[in-house]
């Protein structure tokens, strides 16, 4: 899936949605002064058993998007978490809720608030 703005610029997004399941993708564009902070806010989402949600975190930046590699702390009983190019495949294993972490400078932070719950 792609994103265009005014300019020439694109965005690419994982497209999960080519199977039996309908997804939907929803996108958070933040445009800052290069050199500025910005924080997303964790996703809180909810997955059945099986089923599969991608989380993405990109940068785009002198025409180029990068994707943001991240390998979460997470409870392995309730999801599993695979890379894709695009950023992660969150897969839910069994009911359950798990908060996604990743250690940064300052700590651990929170990336997404996962739920499992029965199909």
């Amino acid at each position: 899936m792609f994103v265009f703005s005014g300019r020439t610029s694109s965005i690419a997004f994982l497209d999960l949605g080519q199977g039996r399941v309908e997804y939907t993708t929803g996108a958070l564009i933040v445009s800052v002064p290069s050199g500025s902070d910005f924080v997303f806010g964790p996703p809180d989402f909810s997955l059945g058993i099986g089923e599969e949600a991608a989380l993405q975190y990109s940068v785009f930046a002198n025409r180029r998007q990068l994707n943001i590699g991240i390998e979460p702390i997470f409870d392995r009983s309730i999801v599993s978490v695979e890379p894709s190019g695009y950023g992660i495949i969150i897969r839910g294993l069994r009911p359950g809720e798990t908060i996604l972490q990743i250690f940064t400078g300052d700590g651990f932070r929170d990336i997404a608030v996962v739920r499992v719950i029965n199909n």
